[in-house]
């Protein structure tokens, strides 16, 4: 039986793509996440599962790109997987019970992100999209734990950094997210920009790192 709710959300994406592709909603993580994916050959990471989740398989496909998805709660993933089309290529689901020891495959994780990193050890990333968490201890702990990952040329995207009102600091909508986003603000060996609009216009947050001893690329 297919999920409506997953297929609506399936079928609105895909009408945007590729010509009608817009800022708005996830729009932009599409946009951003093309420019870094093609400029790169690294692979592609999620955390946190939803409308994000097909333009990043998309990608994945597109580039012919290894991709991983991360997400604690099954509903999110099991009620995408009745939708035709919504993973694009062949993923492999695996719960936080399974060994990842050789994996190579496409990879739906169902669990936290703290035992994913635990257990695998990435590729290279040219794209890093954070959504999961949205309390600032388990984003800044996401966060570095991709850095290390993170392609020259990679970026990582983070939702949720520009609450527009103090009532979206609530963990179910923006929670504290913008405490990292101020935070990497002021780190040297970065460099950030927030979109306040798009993304739900709720924030997204560009991070690279700065290329070390090349005094073109420095502040």
């Amino acid at each position: 039986m297919i999920h409506p709710g997953s297929q609506e959300t399936y079928n609105t994406i895909i009408s945007q793509l590729p010509e009608n592709l817009h800022w708005g909603r996830m729009g932009i993580v599409g946009i951003l996440g093309d420019l870094a994916v093609s400029s790169s050959k690294g692979a592609i990471l999620e955390i946190g599962m939803g409308e994000s989740t097909v333009y990043l398989t998309k990608l994945a496909e597109k580039y012919n790109r290894q991709a991983f998805f991360c997400d604690f709660q099954a509903s999110v993933v099991l009620n995408a997987s009745t939708v035709p089309g919504y993973f694009g290529k062949k993923y492999i689901i695996r719960t936080e019970n399974e060994d990842l020891d050789g994996f190579a495959e496409n990879l739906v994780y169902l669990g936290t992100s703290d035992s994913l990193f635990r257990k695998y050890k990435f590729p290279p990333l040219a794209l890093a999209f954070l959504d999961g968490d949205h309390i600032y201890e388990q984003v800044k702990k996401d966060f570095e734990n991709i850095l290390p990952y993170l392609e020259d040329t990679g970026i990582i995207l983070l939702h949720d950094t520009y609450p527009p009102s103090e009532e979206y600091t609530h963990e179910a909508r923006c929670g504290t997210v913008y405490k990292l986003r101020q935070e990497l603000e002021k780190r040297e060996d970065l460099d950030v920009i927030t979109f306040i609009r798009g993304a739900m216009d709720v924030g997204l947050t560009v991070v690279r790192r700065i290329k070390e001893n090349m005094p073109e690329y420095q502040r």
